[in-house]
């Protein structure tokens, strides 16, 4: 969801907005915060029922997969070399910290 939530914001940032207050107060940005802030929830209820902070972590590292992914898919966006050497790398930390 936080990725998402990424999504979101980043395409309000590329809009046009009539005014400096429309460009932090649209339907995208608080949205985007309002999931945000479900997630953040989301994630608290979770480490109060049984869920190691372990595996919260390891699920919150994902979406540096999951928003270029995305972004590819929605936004159109292009990944470099130096993009996909880094989500490998974060991958393999993900990895590693979970063993």
């Amino acid at each position: 969801m936080g990725a998402c939530v990424q999504i979101l914001l980043k395409k309000s940032a590329g809009m046009q907005h009539s005014n400096f207050i429309r460009q932090y107060l649209n339907v995208k940005v608080v949205g985007g915060y309002f999931v945000l802030t479900l997630c953040i929830a989301v994630n608290i209820y979770a480490m109060n029922h049984g869920v190691l902070l372990k595996e919260v972590s390891i699920l919150e590292s994902l979406s540096y997969f999951f928003v270029p992914m995305l972004s590819m898919v929605i936004l159109k966006e292009r990944l470099n070399v130096r993009k996909i050497i880094a989500i490998i790398v974060i991958m393999c930390g993900v990895v590693v910290f979970f063993l």
